[in-house]
């Protein structure tokens, strides 16, 4: 078995790291399922492929939080003003309207390729069926024209100029067979879905970063001081490595399909987790206490000693009053060295510490993370160094050799 004290040092603080991620990554996908994330964002990747925008590449300083707000705006409320519009059509057509899980969450989440391609046919097209042979030259003239699209509600709208012509660039390219065009229509539409998936990526671990954060200063978690508690506490050191080896083996915790009860039972044994490792770690509110009292008495002791100070420059240190005081302050001595211990244990951590800082940058990387780079480090450790020759073969490689016989 490999045994180092910065190796178990490392163990111990990517366990801390893999509970907290846990337990940030809890929250973010509740958050995200309440808010409905994952349906917005792909909603922010079909408007950028149905809808032209105004693209501004100088911003100035005070356009920058305008810019971020009325991106946020936009995400949030994401047909404001777009009510009639090949966007607004596209959502309400029946083969995109009722994917949606519920009245609550009304757009769907999940779009196949398939379906969309099948959509924007259908909306082109219009009244005249896939098989007839004029729905070809009713593609052609409304990507020609970028006009009079007809929704299911019977409205006409137009075509925003950029997304008409990159439209008929697609029909141009499969020469009028409406098959390849929606060969051509899947493969627009599963390259922007990468561009999505990727933008979902970014804003999580922005949401991990500021819960993280959050988790930091509330619980006081402070890396460097747990590092440095860890490095100097044999007995925290070994206990959190046992309590990592124990948890190494169990699968993660959370995965993109999770409902809301597996989601509360995980928290539940997350917590349970955390509060162990704090247990560990000497983070408890007791020992928080315990380290109020403890500075309470220095404070007392400290005025006792002022008190001291100013009868021996009275030179009155054989008065009655002397003696007492300095029977209050080894009586304060006493309760000091008792409740002493709990501080001196306890992560000292300043109102901002760059420790929260690391902490929460830490839980941005997310829980899949920290539970792949443990298990690596329990394989590592398990695999040992290589043993000596005396423990292989039984004998001391120090002692002389056994002369041959014969």
């Amino acid at each position: 078995m490999f045994d180092n004290v910065a190796f178990n040092v490392f163990i111990g603080l990517v366990f801390v790291f893999l509970l907290y991620s846990l337990l940030a990554t809890i929250i973010q996908e509740i958050v995200a399922r309440w808010l409905n994330l994952r349906a917005r964002m792909l909603q922010k990747g079909i408007r950028r492929m149905l809808q032209d925008e105004n693209v501004t590449y100088k911003l100035t300083i005070i356009k920058i939080p305008l810019e971020i707000w009325k991106n946020i705006v936009r995400f949030f409320v994401p047909f404001s003003g777009n009510e009639h519009s090949f966007f607004k059509i596209f959502y309400n057509y029946p083969t995109i309207k009722y994917l949606a899980e519920s009245s609550w969450n009304s757009k769907p989440s999940y779009i196949d390729a398939s379906n969309f391609s099948e959509t924007i046919v259908y909306l082109l097209q219009g009244s005249q069926g896939s098989g007839n042979a004029n729905a070809a030259e009713q593609i052609k003239h409304v990507l020609f024209t970028c006009k009079n699209v007809r929704g299911v509600d019977g409205k006409q709208v137009d075509i925003d100029k950029e997304t008409c012509e990159h439209l008929g660039r697609l029909w141009n390219d499969a020469q009028g067979d409406i098959n390849q065009f929606r060969v051509n229509l899947e493969t627009w539409f599963n390259r922007t879905m990468d561009r999505v998936s990727g933008w979902y990526l970014k804003q999580t671990k922005l949401m991990l970063f500021v819960i993280g954060l959050i988790i930091a200063f509330n619980c006081e978690v402070d890396c460097i001081a747990i590092y440095r508690l860890l490095a100097k506490d044999d007995n925290a050191r070994n206990n959190m490595v046992q309590l990592a080896v124990s948890h190494g083996s169990q699968q993660n915790t959370t995965s993109d399909k999770t409902d809301d009860k597996m989601l509360r039972e995980a928290s539940t044994a997350v917590q349970a987790d955390i509060d162990q490792a704090g247990q560990i770690l000497s983070v408890k509110v007791a020992n928080s206490d315990s380290c109020q009292v403890c500075h309470f008495f220095q404070k007392q002791r400290a005025v006792l000693v002022e008190a001291e100070n100013k009868l021996i420059k009275k030179k009155d240190s054989t008065s009655v009053i002397f003696k007492k005081n300095k029977n209050q302050q080894a009586e304060l001595s006493l309760l000091i060295k008792k409740y002493e211990p709990a501080c001196r244990n306890l992560p000292q951590a300043s109102l901002f510490s760059w420790g929260y800082l690391l902490t929460a940058l830490a839980i941005s990387f997310g829980s899949s993370f920290w539970f792949d780079l443990l298990n690596k480090l329990m394989q590592i450790r398990g695999t040992g160094g290589k043993p000596d020759d005396k423990t292989a073969t039984g004998t001391d490689k120090t002692s002389p050799p056994v002369k041959p016989v014969g």
